[in-house]
């Protein structure tokens, strides 16, 4: 039961991962087109297709963008989206032809008070097929145009802030200007002029969000790349003795075809690091170092997350401090052995070799530092032992001998 409710957990994970990428403080409606037009924001403006399809996106994911043929296909919402005097919209699209007069979006009547985004010859010829991206609100004002290409995606961010606007293209301010405050009525549509019946758009759109607020720059820095925090739990300081092993381990929310690359800084700066010497796991979620040596006392270690889309994250900085020890033995790591791990909650530990009458500590932490078990044990004892624990995590499993020497780093993890 436990690993299914755990599933049901990650696959509404994965679900909602992308659109919790963008900023979500004031969203108002966003349609990442995952499969459906549906608002994945708490509003539920859900649309209604007549005609467009579901289509790859700019990243290729089959299903996660819409397509509009240029006469008569089109997305719908039955009213306006909410729309004040300070608001954002930002969306993508992809145009497929050079010369044409295509309604991108329009959020209410466009030969009234609404606002929009369309494609033709600029802000001089507005009824005139071109190549151009053109913002409008109003009905007949139009206020800024820029130029555009076929078969490629482009970003747009309209922010408007009570009697003025700005107007970035793929992530660059292209215009700001002045602006009348509009309160559309009317309805929302994507890929058609429903006043006039007329003006599709031959093309892509997806990821149109709309705000209730004016965006920062790294706000809309953020829509353009798509990305935002990953990171759950960061990496945390590492204290060990000299030649014994520790680990640096990070938590994140995706799921799946998550990539890693964990990095050094020496005094330098941060370089890659490869599986090699004392390091492994420099690409995986745990890095782990044997044989710990005093030249590496003081250097920072970090990891670059990277996710199915191709959104970067950097972890913060983990510093690594190395005791000095005197006495440097072979390290016992590979004489004890844990599992199953992953588990559901109970590892069995095995032991070989270990001095039957000596005392040793066991002591398993989860990644916040916590102490959730700590047991002084025989070796004896040790040959064969079971731990429980009950909630799922990751968990760090230390053993300690009679002289406080770490002998042995695990990591535990519990589905």
């Amino acid at each position: 039961m436990k690993k299914i409710k755990l599933l049901v957990f990650f696959l509404l994970t994965s679900l909602n991962l992308l659109a919790q990428l963008i900023p979500q403080v004031g969203i108002v409606a966003h349609y990442p087109f995952n499969g459906n037009a549906n608002d994945v924001s708490s509003n539920s403006f859900h649309l209604t297709g007549i005609g467009a399809t579901l289509c790859p996106d700019r990243f290729g994911r089959t299903n996660h963008a819409y397509q509009f043929d240029g006469i008569n296909d089109y997305l719908f919402y039955g009213a306006a989206l909410p729309q004040d005097s300070v608001y954002t919209f930002s969306f993508w699209y992809l145009s497929e032809n050079s010369n044409q007069r295509g309604h991108i979006l329009n959020n209410g009547n466009s030969a009234a008070n609404g606002i929009g985004v369309l494609q033709n010859s600029g802000i001089t010829s507005p009824q005139v097929p071109g190549s151009s991206i053109s913002f409008f609100a109003g009905g007949v004002n139009f206020f800024y145009a820029t130029a555009t290409n076929i078969n490629a995606w482009h970003h747009v961010v309209v922010r408007c802030n009570l009697d003025t606007f700005d107007f970035f293209y793929d992530n660059v301010w292209k215009y700001s200007g002045q602006f009348n405050s509009y309160s559309p009525n009317g309805v929302f549509f994507l890929g058609y002029n429903y006043i006039q019946n007329k003006d599709g758009f031959k093309g892509k759109i997806d990821d149109f969000a709309l705000y209730n607020r004016a965006l920062t720059l790294a706000e809309i820095d953020t829509l353009f790349h798509g990305c935002g925090q990953q990171i759950t739990s960061q990496p945390a300081n590492q204290t060990v003795l000299g030649g014994n092993n520790t680990m640096f381990i990070l938590a994140t929310a995706i799921t799946s075809q998550a990539t890693y690359q964990w990095q050094m800084d020496a005094g330098t700066g941060f370089t890659n690091l490869s599986n090699a010497g004392p390091f492994s796991g420099v690409n995986t979620d745990t890095l782990i170092i044997s044989n710990v040596s005093q030249t590496l006392h003081n250097n920072d270690f970090r990891v670059i997350l990277t996710n199915d889309i191709g959104c970067k994250d950097t972890s913060s900085a983990a510093k690594l401090l190395v005791t000095p020890n005197s006495i440097y033995s072979v390290s016992q790591e590979e004489e004890i052995s844990v599992f199953p791990n992953p588990s559901q909650g109970k590892f069995v530990i095995k032991t070989n070799q270990l001095a039957i009458n000596e005392a040793y500590t066991i002591e398993v932490s989860n990644l916040l530092g916590q102490t959730m078990i700590r047991k002084t044990l025989s070796g004896a004892t040790l040959a064969h032992y079971t731990i429980d624990l009950n909630e799922s995590g990751i968990y760090i499993l230390t053993f300690t001998n009679a002289e406080q020497k770490i002998i042995a780093r695990k990591k535990l993890v519990v589905e």
